[in-house]
This record gives C-alpha cells, structure tokens and sequence, in this order.
C-alpha cells in the first residue's frame, strides 16, 4: 500500500506536472496567436503604407507626365519662336538691303545734283557774260546812233 500510495504521490506529481506544462503550452499558444495577431495588424499597416505609396507613385508619375507634355509644348514653343526670329532675321536683310539701295540711289542724286549746281553755276556765269556784253554792245549800238544821228544831221 505505501508503494501504491508512493505511486499515486508520483502520478499526482506527474500530473501536476504535465498540467503545468499543458499550462506553459496554452499559455505559449496564447502568446503565439497574440504575437501572429500583432503581426497581422503591423501587415495591415504596412500593406496600407504601400498602398498609399503606391498612391503617391502614381500621382508623382501623373505629375511627371504633366510636366513633360509642359515641357514639350515650351520646347515646341522655342521652336516657334526661333522660327520667327529667323523670319524677322531674313525681313532685317531684305530691309537693310532696300535701305543699302536707297543710300546708295541718294549719293548718286546728291552727285547728279551736285553737278547739276556746278552747270547751274556754270550757265550763270556764262549768262552773267552775255549780260555784260549785251549791255556792252547796246552801249556801243547806243554810241553808233548817236554818231549816225549827228552825221546825218
């Protein structure tokens, strides 16, 4: 009977001793799922978190398609300006050549008028000449008469 009892005493050991561990167990268990819920949780966070970075992503890559097409309209409108700078380029030498003409059209008329002043001149002395000789002969023409006259008279 003592070794029955000496037994019993070390089932009642055993058994409380496999209740403890069946304890640790749950316990463990109840750790585990505590620990596999936080986890979940923290997945959930970060999925969120790269959802809403992909999110961003995509607003930046819009944004960067925006500001391309931008870009590109600018570029084109660069394009269009120095066209028409090489337009108003190309008008500036066809008017610089006109005005080229027109300078040298106007030397050569200050040059024909220039002579034309020295013929003018010229004529004038010429005139101024005759005049005097006019008055010249009509003097001795004058003095012819007078003589005529006083001969025949």
């Amino acid at each position: 009977i003592a070794n029955q009892d000496i037994v019993i005493s070390d089932l009642h050991v055993s058994n409380a001793d496999l209740n403890d561990q069946r304890l640790k167990s749950v316990q463990e268990s109840i750790d585990l799922k505590t620990k596999n819920n936080d986890l979940q949780v923290q997945l959930l966070e970060v999925c969120a978190q790269v959802t809403s970075q992909e999110s961003m992503i995509n607003d930046l890559r819009h944004t960067k398609t925006e500001l391309e097409n931008q870009l590109a309209q600018a570029h084109q409108q660069v394009n269009d300006k120095d066209c028409m700078i090489c337009d108003i380029r190309k008008e500036m030498t066809a008017k610089e050549s006109v005005i080229d003409d027109l300078r040298s059209a106007k030397t050569d008329f200050e040059s024909q008028l220039s002579s034309a002043h020295a013929q003018i001149t010229s004529q004038e002395s010429v005139l101024t000449d005759l005049r005097c000789t006019k008055t010249a002969l009509e003097n001795q023409l004058a003095q012819a008469c007078g003589e005529i006259t006083s001969i025949t008279s």
